[in-house]
This record gives structure tokens, sequence and C-alpha cells, in this order.
């Protein structure tokens, strides 16, 4: 086999051996000491997203009005499945609610229902915990953190139903946070 033939080869071998994470966005919020990694199935928007960005022109928009559009509905990150079966959105901001850790289940329960649902599972991180609830209309997932003042909140909207593909690549999202301000 020519060297003209072998190198394409081995190119497309080494990139099917990268993990998947190796293809991912790494969306990383330092003011609030928050990194999250997203899936290459994903195409991610964040408020400082490169101006020369083109992936906003196939959703028909700009990388500034993505940006105003979401400051102006108190986001940070929009992901959009590139299949379009469904959305995620970040929203962060400093509470003084207690950590979801220290809630009985009682308090999970009213948190649950909060966020419209009934119920719940806690995904873990080394920081703390995620409350995961699929919302009562079966169209959407939330996923809350609450800790060491920050509260982050990710929202899967699906197209149709919410399956158990679409809550795996949210707990996958949920599992590999990192807090770096002592969460």
């Amino acid at each position: 086999m020519s060297t003209r033939k072998l190198f394409p080869a081995l190119f497309m071998a080494a990139l099917l051996l990268l993990p998947a994470t190796a293809l991912a966005t790494t969306v990383d919020l330092p003011e609030f000491g928050v990194v999250l990694h997203f899936p290459a199935s994903l195409d991610v928007f964040t408020r400082s997203m490169d101006m020369d960005d083109p992936v906003p022109a196939l959703y028909g928009t700009t990388p500034q009005a993505v940006r105003e559009e979401l400051a102006g509905a108190g986001l940070y990150a929009k992901a959009y499945d590139v299949a379009g079966a469904f959305t995620i959105t970040l929203a962060l901001k400093y509470t003084d609610q207690p950590a979801l850790d220290s809630l009985d289940a009682e308090g999970l329960q009213q948190a649950a229902r909060t966020l419209g649902g009934e119920e719940y599972e806690l995904v873990g991180t080394r920081q703390g915990s995620f409350l995961l609830v699929r919302e009562q209309d079966g169209k959407a997932a939330s996923a809350l953190f609450q800790g060491g003042r920050l509260w982050m909140k990710l929202r899967l909207r699906a197209g149709s139903h919410v399956d158990s593909g679409m809550l795996s690549l949210l707990r996958g999202i949920l599992r590999r946070a990192e807090f770096t301000l002592g969460q």
C-alpha cells in the first residue's frame, strides 16, 4: 500500500480511537467556577462564543444574536442536538438556598415538584449531587445543582418525548461537571 493511501486510513483509525470526550465541547464559566463537557453530538452556543463561529449560521442566526438571546433569557449556554431531537439550556446564579446534599427526602421531593416532576434521581459528582427530574409532560427533564452558593440548572427539552438515550446523555454531562470554586 502506498504512503498516499496509508495516511488517510491511519488518520481515520486514529479518529475512531479517540474517546468521545476528545471531540466534545467544553463550556468553561470561570465566574461561577464551573466547567461542563458536552458531547460532540451537540452544537453548543455560549455567551462567549467566537464572533467568527460559523455554526450559528446553520441555525439561521449569528454569534452576536446568540449572545444577545442567551443573555436576554438568563442563560449561559444552549446546546442543540445535531439530529434536531432536543435542546439543553444552562442557567446559573448565586443563591443562599441549602445544598441539595443537605436536604432530606421530603426536601428533595419538594425540589422535584418545583422542577415540574414527582419522581427524581440524584446524580453524583465529586463535589455534590444533581437532582434529575423528568417533567410531568414527558417532553422535558431538568437537572438542578445547589451547593456552595451556586445554583445551576440544565434543562433538556425534546421535540417529542424524553427517551432513555437523552437522559443518559444528560447524566453524562452531569457526571463530568467540574467545580473549581470549592462547591
